[in-house]
């Protein structure tokens, strides 16, 4: 029912909406508390009804005395490499996470797995600043103590986009991987989990004693279903992605928007932390609105229950030329 998918959708911007002015609206309250010896009754309140106004309508979040330039021109200088690093991490881990899980379920018990499981517990366990660092201090292709490989991004290599796009991805690509690296672990062991559950339903039984290989049941039947929850923990990781890329903005010298939190927080830069709430926030409510819709779409019980169901068509039997129709009686 096409009406039923238009309220869904505007309920979901709907949910953006508030979500894009409630969170920054608490977070202003809480700066405007913290960085102020006495407030005035009303004083937050006006100033948050000031300040929502001048985002909402005019996209101004502020001027900042830190760094002596207008917050929307610090944050839109830093979006390319913020918007490459957080999707290019995502897509990482997404893309590895998936293949390796369901080549674990494949083939659970070979030596490949042993070493993807081996790598999973790694990817979880250490912390993603180490990562950055053990890569330039070992192989970066200029600071490479162990060998310097010339395809590996070295610190201090970004280039504008517009300039050069190929230094550009050359200097953003190990950012990306390390970025993806815990969520990649993460979705690896979803996959499995996800995997196997389904592996004992009834519609994958019957694939397979139709004569559907191995791969193509993982691929055309498990998978769909095992998507959605790891499409959940995705977007449940992009706060996780938003701060790795932060730490590995400033590990490789990269001038993204996101590395500012550091040293906004080291010069007790209010304003710049509001305005870099508001900038995460509008990105892990814009991943979770994609994620939710991607869920309604997969899921059929979703599906059903938002969309409607479609009359059944009628079943077609086809008959070969020169059948005999049977008789009846």
């Amino acid at each position: 029912m096409p009406e039923r998918r238009v309220v869904f959708v505007i309920r979901r911007l709907a949910a953006l909406a508030a979500t894009i002015i409630i969170a920054p609206a608490v977070s202003y309250v809480v700066f405007d508390t913290l960085s102020k010896d006495h407030i005035a009754p009303g004083e937050t309140i006006e100033g948050l009804v000031e300040w929502e106004t001048a985002f909402l309508f005019h996209y101004d979040l502020g001027y900042s005395d830190y760094y002596d330039r207008d917050i929307t021109w610090v944050l839109e200088r830093g979006f390319p490499a913020d918007i490459t690093m957080l999707l290019g991490g995502m897509a990482f881990g997404l893309a590895s996470g998936v293949a390796g899980g369901l080549l674990a379920v494949a083939r659970p018990r070979s030596p490949l797995t042993r070493i993807m499981d081996v790598f999973a517990g790694l990817g979880v366990s250490m912390p993603v600043y180490w990562m950055g660092f053990a890569v330039l201090m070992l192989v970066a292709a200029d600071t490479g103590l162990f060998v310097q490989l010339p395809f590996v991004s070295a610190a201090a290599s970004y280039e504008f986009l517009p300039s050069d796009p190929i230094a550009f991805v050359f200097s953003l690509w190990v950012p990306c991987v390390v970025v993806g690296t815990a969520l990649s672990a993460g979705v690896y062991r979803m996959t499995i989990g996800a995997s196997r559950d389904v592996l004992g339903e009834d519609f994958v039984r019957a694939a397979r004693a139709k004569g559907l290989s191995t791969r193509g049941t993982l691929v055309r039947h498990v998978f769909p279903v095992a998507a959605i929850p790891v499409l959940v923990l995705a977007a449940a990781q992009v706060n996780l992605l938003i701060m790795n890329t932060a730490l590995m903005q400033v590990a490789f010298n990269i001038p993204g928007g996101l590395r500012e939190m550091k040293d906004a927080l080291d010069s007790g830069d209010t304003i710049m932390l509001q305005a870099l709430v508001t900038y995460g926030c509008i990105m892990i409510a814009l991943a979770n609105m994609i994620a939710d819709l991607l869920q309604a779409w997969l899921d059929p019980r979703v599906r059903v229950e938002t969309f409607g169901t479609r009359q059944p068509r009628p079943l077609r039997v086809r008959r070969r030329r020169g059948a005999e129709q049977p008789r009846l009686g």
